[in-house]
């Protein structure tokens, strides 16, 4: 008979919280942003997370404790995240980038410098005070159950009752990952914003060639 359990991730889920990190990155293709802009290997990239995960964040992805999971039979096989963005008093993209600027190597860091124009050219700001929705990752044996709607539904659960104030979701995907937009759709978010790099070498970085934002009033 089938176990399945949905919960919020402890640390001894990091390992796979970091996987899911990169992978969810990654949007079902071969190219991480992570591996181009930081110009590491994966393995180093593992560790740099590890480092970061030390740090132990709130209020983006670079952190367990927005995390919840799905344990089927035993065996951790999704994870999403979510946060009130600003809720810190900083939005997520300075949270991250503070945490970067104290663990990535100098040689690093300068790498990811020279490229903050291609960065720049397709990132979407997120809303002061909507729920972000982030990281959704499902190991490949494990999808076809519907586990990501689960862990959305629990997030959002989860969120209202914890008395935290908010009347709109949100979630950005890169604009290559049509499955993940399609299930988007199918549970009623609306693609409101979009952008796309100027940039012809972009996919040299990103599974994409820009962002799409998708959200759901509540």
């Amino acid at each position: 008979m089938s176990s399945v359990i949905i919960r919020k991730a402890t640390l001894d889920d990091r390992d796979f919280i970091i996987k899911s990190i990169i992978e969810a990155d990654k949007s079902n293709s071969g190219t991480s942003s992570y591996l181009g802009l930081f110009d590491m290997t994966e393995p180093e990239l593992y560790n740099l997370f590890g480092k970061i995960f030390d740090e132990e964040l709130e209020a983006c992805e670079f952190g367990h404790s927005g995390f919840a999971v799905v344990v089927d039979n035993g065996e951790v096989a999704a994870s999403l995240t979510s946060w009130i963005e600003g809720s810190t008093g900083m939005p997520s993209w300075q949270i991250k980038s503070t945490a970067l600027f104290c663990t990535l190597p100098k040689a690093n860091f300068e790498s990811l410098q020279q490229k903050l124009e291609k960065f720049s050219s397709i990132n979407i700001s997120r809303t002061i005070g909507a729920l972000q929705i982030e990281t959704a990752f499902v190991e490949n044996n494990h999808r076809g159950k519907g586990y990501f709607v689960k862990l959305l539904n629990y997030h959002i659960d989860t969120a209202k009752e914890s008395g935290l104030e908010f009347d709109r979701i949100e979630m950005i995907t890169y604009n290559s990952n049509k499955i993940a937009e399609n299930i988007y759709a199918k549970e009623g978010f609306i693609k409101v914003d979009s952008t796309v790099s100027e940039y012809l070498d972009i996919l040299h970085y990103y599974p994409g060639t820009g962002m799409n934002l998708w959200i759901k009033n509540i």
